[in-house]
């Protein structure tokens, strides 16, 4: 259960760690303006909106483990894209897409969280409490991971 959690944490790190390096990403290399930069950090509902209705044939065909390492990869590929200056208008693309692989990843960590051992609902709401603290502290680090990097 340690190891779900971990992943869980691994997985949601990234999602807040681009805030603090917007002006890096966007600012200073697009000259896109403060007010729109921020659309960056939710056109990734895009790639979730689309992957979504997949999502039940992705866990039917791949294990677990094999559908979160493919997306984890996918994932970390579309962020290194997104470090080079491909242009604004292909980085708003690879982020797009990014949501895809990052829900894929979110929402197979969190199937294995409700199906762990202990079936009663009180310890489901309990593996879940633990999932939701560990998806704030994610974020939480983020941030802080973030703005080092930024500072840096």
């Amino acid at each position: 259960m340690v190891l779900t959690y971990a992943m869980l944490l691994l997985a949601a790190l990234p999602d807040a760690m681009f805030a603090p390096v917007l002006k890096s990403i966007l600012i200073d290399r697009y000259q896109v303006e403060l007010e729109n930069s921020f659309w960056f950090m939710s056109i990734n509902l895009i790639g979730m909106l689309l992957v979504l209705p997949l999502l039940p044939l992705l866990r039917r065909r791949l294990k677990p483990s094999m559908l979160i390492a493919a997306a984890a990869l996918c994932n970390g590929v579309l962020y290194a894209l997104m470090a080079f200056p491909v242009g604004l208008v292909w980085t708003l693309c690879l982020r797009a897409l990014e949501g895809a692989p990052d829900l894929v990843v979110l929402a197979s960590v969190l199937s294995l969280v409700s199906r762990s051992e202990g079936s009663g609902a009180e310890n489901r709401a309990l593996r879940f409490g633990i999932a939701g603290t560990v998806m704030m502290l994610a974020l939480f680090l983020g941030l802080i991971i973030g703005g080092f990097a930024s500072s840096a």
